[in-house]
Formats: structure tokens, C-alpha cells, sequence
């Protein structure tokens, strides 16, 4: 039997567990980690290969795609074509004997390769002129590899339909010039590992990548008509390289994502005279204490400090405005629309955006490890994806009094997107959070996509019944706090009994 002292302990140790319980039960673990009652389909979009609306690829007349089409001409049907050496030749019947003077001509053909390139040239020391052709490939239209002095020149072919219409590698002192790329399930003119490659007077669109240069140095791309692909021009890895009067429409021109070191300094490149829809592109490297206010087609700024970006629009580009490295920025009374993305921030720190309207972009904003910045009081509407997004690294940034409407329109989920840590999407002195057009009667919060579990806890649009959150959460602390304790005390108590020890 137990003593009265026993059995008083036993019963506080009970009445504690039946208080636990209670208060679990009225004050639920959602209070602190919650859950929606009307939970929001999760559909992410990392990346978006169209954008929102669709242009026509008759932008411009038949007369710039290049000096002539394959009715212009009479075309030989021909099969795909492959010299790896200088004896290959002689298997031909090409015009031209390979000198200088005399370079065999490889011309006025039809080919379609099923299974693999077009043409593909390797390792030869003869002089060659590729003209005149039409060409649709499996792999390559026309592939140059390993090839130098100048002894290949590329023009006036059209190259579509393929992989990639035209690829150099391993080459240098080569000429691309006047060929018409499109509709290629990747690039249409792709030079790698090269050097002193001139590129000019070519056309390309409808491709995913326009033109694209890595790993390469010395290289010319110049009077280039460029459109209607996702990204007019890509490159990673170069130096001494120019870029000029190069024109663009509804695409433009993308910088490197990583960073490759100083041997590859992108101020070492050259970009000049290059528009997109008619209005400047613009690379702004290493500059301070300055107010950009003019009208440009594409805005790029790498390493810059105290910048004010302010009262223009920027549409139908690949990134609006692009911030590489950059801090302390204030982008004010700005309007981004039809572009993949309208502000692009990677490798920066307190970039401040307000009052910028995000319209009918693929997605409105995105940091890319960009940290301790404040995005307030904008407008996010209609864009294909999400509004705003946030990857892994970026974190301490400020979300709250936006209006988010109609976003995510293909995915019918959450409107923007955060897989970094610590941001808050609400402003926590004044319990103000943001505008979400799907917000519904049952919701007191807002869930955001993304791995960073984040919520908006103070919606503007919530209903007024719903409770302060972190009231909520500091009561459930408190109430804890109390009876948790009291509940390990007397249950030691309950222990140390001299009958409960007696037991042992």
C-alpha cells in the first residue's frame, strides 16, 4: 500500500500528464509549425525555356537571313560529309585543289544527316571554303575541330533543324560569315576552346542559345543579327574577346553564373555598339556612386557599389537587369516585363527593390546567394512562374508589402519560391506581410514554396479573425515552459519516495 505522501505525489504526477495533455490539445503544435487548412499544390519551376508570350519568327524579311535560300539556288542532294585528313579530299569530287589560291569548295549542297553532323571537318592543313549549303543534322550542321592557319571559311549556308547549326572547336584564325541558324534544339553558331574565330554577319533565331562562346580567347563576334531564341548570346570563360554591333530582339545577352578566377576577368572583353530591341545594351564593371536613369534594352552590372537604378522599363530580354557581384543598390520605379527574368541578382548583398512593377516574365526576381536585402512595396503580376524566388544561399533578405497576383499561372501553386534560410516575407515590427491573390478565407497565412519551410504570417489580405502568430507561439512557449517543469519535479519527486525506493 502506498503512504498518503505517496499517493498525493502520484496523483499531482497524474493531474500533470491530464494538464499536458489538455493543453496540447487546445493549443496545438500547428500553432507553432503550422499547416494550412487549404494546403497549396507544390509545382516548382526552376528554370523556364519560354517565355510568356510568343513572337513571330517573320520579324524580319527572308532578304537578312543570309544571301540566299534553298530556292534561290539549284541544290545537289549530297550525303553527310567526313574528312578527318588531307587524303579524305581525294575521295571527293569537290571544285579547288586546297592551296590558298585554289581552296576546295564545298558547295551549293543538300544535306540531311539522320544519324549524325552534316559536315564534320577534322585535322586537315588544306584550304576550304563551306558556301551555298542547306544543311539539317541529328548532331551538327557543320562541325570545325582542330583545325588552324586559317584555313577554313564558313558562309552564306543555312544550317537549321539540328542539335546546332554551326560548331568550332579546338580551332583558330577561322572566319563564320552571312549563314542563317535557327530552329536548332540548342545553339546555332557555338564556338569552344578556340581562338581569333570571327564571327560576323550571320543571322540566328529560334534557337535556345543564339551564339554561344566558352573556354576561349581572341575571338571577334560583330554585326550579328540575333532573335526570337531564349538567350541571344552565352559565354563562359573568355578573354580579349569583342562583342560589337551585334543586334538583338526579344533575347539578349547572359553572363556566367560561376566564378572562373581572375585569368578570365570578364573587364578584359570588350562590348560595344550592341542592342537589344533597338535600345543600348549596357555592361557597367567596377563602378560607384552613380544614378542610372536612362532607357536601355539590357542593363548589366558586375562589381559595382552604390548604385541607384531608377525610372525605366526594360522588355522582351533574357534578364532585364543583371547584378553580378554587386551591393548596396536601390532599383526604384522600374517596370520589367516578357523577359525570362526581370531582375537577376547572383553573388551580391543589400540590394534594396522598390516600387518595381514584375509583369508577364517567366519569373519576376531572383537572388542567386544575395543576402541581408529588402524587397518591399512592388507589384508581381501574371508572370509565368514564380514572382520571386530565392535559392540556397541567400538568406537574412526582407519580403513584405508586395502584391502578389496571378503568378504561377501554369502550375496553379504557391507564388514564389524560397530555398534559403532565415528570410522573413512579412515585416516582423509592423506585422505587415504581403498581398497574395490565392490567398482563401480558410488561410491565416501564407505558405511559400521552396525548402526553406517559409511562411508569410501576416498576409495583407488575411481575414481579421485570424490570430497573431507569434502571440500564439509565445504562449505555447510560456505554457510549456511551466508545466513541463513542474511535470519532471514531481515525477522525481514521485521517485525518491522512501516506499518507491524501498521497492528497489
Amino acid at each position: 500500500m502506498l503512504s498518503s505522501r505517496s499517493k498525493s505525489l502520484l496523483q499531482g504526477f497524474i493531474f500533470s500528464i491530464i494538464v499536458s495533455i489538455v493543453l496540447v490539445t487546445l493549443v496545438p503544435i500547428s500553432s507553432i509549425f503550422p499547416q494550412n487548412s487549404c494546403q497549396v499544390e507544390d509545382n516548382s519551376y526552376d528554370s523556364f525555356l519560354h517565355y510568356n508570350q510568343t513572337f513571330s519568327d517573320n520579324l524580319f524579311s527572308s532578304s537578312n537571313l543570309s544571301s540566299f535560300t534553298n530556292d534561290s539556288l539549284q541544290l545537289t542532294l549530297h550525303d553527310p560529309i567526313v574528312i578527318t585528313s588531307n587524303d579524305d579530299f581525294l575521295t571527293y569530287d569537290f571544285p579547288g585543289n586546297g592551296t590558298e589560291l585554289e581552296p576546295y569548295r564545298i558547295e551549293n549542297l543538300e544535306i540531311t544527316a539522320e544519324s549524325y553532323n552534316g559536315i564534320f571537318i577534322r585535322n586537315i592543313e588544306r584550304y576550304l571554303i563551306i558556301q551555298n549549303c542547306v544543311i539539317e543534322a541529328e548532331i551538327h550542321g557543320i562541325d570545325i575541330n582542330s583545325i588552324s592557319s586559317g584555313y577554313v571559311l564558313v558562309q552564306n549556308n543555312i544550317c537549321h533543324k539540328s542539335y546546332a547549326g554551326i560548331v568550332i572547336s579546338g580551332s583558330s584564325n577561322l572566319s563564320i560569315e552571312s549563314n542563317s541558324c535557327s530552329y536548332n534544339n540548342y545553339s546555332g553558331i557555338a564556338v569552344g576552346s578556340s581562338s581569333e574565330i570571327t564571327v560576323k554577319n550571320n543571322t540566328c533565331f529560334s534557337n535556345e542559345i543564339g551564339m554561344r562562346i566558352y573556354s576561349s580567347e581572341s575571338c571577334i563576334f560583330t554585326n550579328n543579327l540575333v532573335y526570337n531564341n531564349l538567350i541571344g548570346f552565352q559565354f563562359q570563360k573568355i578573354k580579349l574577346t569583342t562583342i560589337s554591333n551585334n543586334r538583338f530582339y526579344n533575347d539578349g545577352i547572359t553572363f556566367p553564373y560561376k566564378k572562373y578566377g581572375s585569368e578570365y576577368d570578364y573587364s578584359q572583353n570588350i562590348f560595344e555598339n550592341n542592342t537589344v530591341n533597338d535600345l543600348p545594351f549596357v555592361y557597367f564593371y567596377e563602378i560607384s556612386d552613380q544614378t542610372i536613369s536612362q532607357t536601355y534594352g539590357q542593363i548589366v552590372l558586375y562589381r559595382c557599389n552604390k548604385i541607384e537604378i531608377r525610372s525605366i522599363s526594360i522588355s522582351k530580354t533574357y534578364r532585364g537587369i543583371a547584378l553580378i557581384e554587386c551591393s548596396n543598390f536601390k532599383l526604384t520605379n522600374i517596370s520589367t516585363s516578357n523577359s525570362n527574368t526581370g531582375v537577376y541578382c547572383i553573388d551580391s548583398l543589400n540590394i534594396e527593390v522598390n516600387n518595381v512593377t514584375f509583369y508577364y516574365n517567366s519569373q519576376g526576381i531572383h537572388f542567386s546567394n544575395t543576402s541581408y536585402s529588402k524587397i518591399y512595396q512592388n507589384l508581381f503580376v501574371n508572370n509565368l512562374g514564380y514572382g520571386a524566388s530565392f535559392n540556397y544561399r541567400s538568406s537574412e533578405n526582407k519580403i513584405y508589402l508586395n502584391n502578389f497576383e496571378s503568378n504561377s499561372l501554369t502550375s496553379y501553386g504557391p507564388q514564389a519560391r524560397d530555398d534559403g534560410e532565415n528570410n522573413e516575407w512579412y515585416s516582423r515590427e509592423n506585422k505587415q506581410g504581403n498581398y497574395w491573390s490565392d490567398l482563401t478565407s480558410e488561410m491565416c497565412y501564407y505558405e511559400i514554396d521552396g525548402y526553406a519551410n517559409s511562411y508569410d504570417y501576416y498576409p495583407l489580405n488575411r481575414v481579421e479573425r485570424c490570430p497573431d502568430f507569434f502571440v500564439r507561439k509565445k504562449m505555447r512557449i510560456s505554457l510549456y515552459s511551466i508545466f513541463i517543469p513542474t511535470l519532471i519535479v514531481l515525477f522525481i519527486k514521485y521517485l525518491n519516495t522512501p516506499s518507491r525506493r524501498n521497492r528497489f
